[in-house]
């Protein structure tokens, strides 16, 4: 029962950085169709899809109990995972360390197809810090409990982008549930810790023994001493530790 702490500070140590915005977003109101059909998956989840379209790209509206979805993703097969795949996590989320409040509302989540639809989002959101947000290599962020992110696996194999949607899925039900906000170096830790995944037989089970990218990452760090002492790690600003990650 001990692994799960010392994994996590573990994870802390390797200096992964989040930026953390704390902005009203109005952006994502509409009206309800009247032709809106629900489907269930075999995993026993409701969800709706619909035409969406983003500054001319066409996309879907993927909508669960929990989630509300835009994608511009051009793959069937993976828009079609997505609400099992969020269900999944967000039942991760609210079991991993006890029983945890269902999210007041459903959470919106931003999921485009390439990095420049990603970066004008990212301007339409947050004008006054998308140079800063547009540094980032691989990621995504979270503000105010929407989720902005992109398709870093270029079309392949999705794994990636599902771990970062689950990671940032987190911050997106932290932010929205907790009437007070996480310390940063906690929050990112859990974030990071519900990254892990796997699919047998259709069936998503979350664990962070299946988080093979940060585990990578930690031996390269432990064997290039790049770990970051624990004090500097929690009396230190996120924001400065993302710069660092940039240079």
């Amino acid at each position: 029962m001990i692994r799960r702490p010392l994994m996590l500070l573990a994870l802390l140590l390797t200096g992964c950085a989040q930026t953390y915005v704390h902005t009203r977003h109005t952006d994502g109101v509409r009206s309800e169709p009247a032709n809106r059909s629900w489907s269930m998956s075999e995993e026993g989840n409701w969800s709706s899809l619909q035409p969406w379209t983003f500054m001319g790209v066409e996309g879907t509206l993927v909508e669960t109990p929990n989630w509300e979805i835009y994608t511009t993703i051009d793959n069937e097969r993976f828009v079609n995972f997505l609400p099992d795949f969020y269900e999944a996590a967000l039942e991760h989320y609210r079991t991993a360390f006890g029983e945890l409040p269902a999210p007041p509302r459903p959470m919106e989540t931003y999921l485009f197809g390439d990095r420049r639809q990603w970066k004008n989002k990212t301007r339409m959101m947050l004008p006054e810090l998308a140079s800063s947000f547009e540094g980032l290599g691989r990621g995504g962020f979270t503000a105010d409990g929407v989720a902005v992110l992109y398709d870093i696996d270029n079309s392949m194999w999705d794994r990636d982008t599902l771990a970062l949607s689950s990671h940032e899925g987190w911050h997106q039900y932290a932010q929205t549930t907790f009437q007070q906000q996480l310390p940063p170096w906690l929050d990112e830790g859990i974030a990071t810790l519900m990254e892990g995944f796997r699919v047998r037989r259709g069936r998503i089970t979350f664990s962070m023994d299946s988080n093979r990218e940060r585990s990578y990452r930690l031996r390269i760090a432990r064997r290039s001493n790049a770990m970051i002492p624990l004090r500097e790690l929690l009396d230190g600003d996120p924001h400065v530790f993302l710069e660092q990650g940039k240079s």
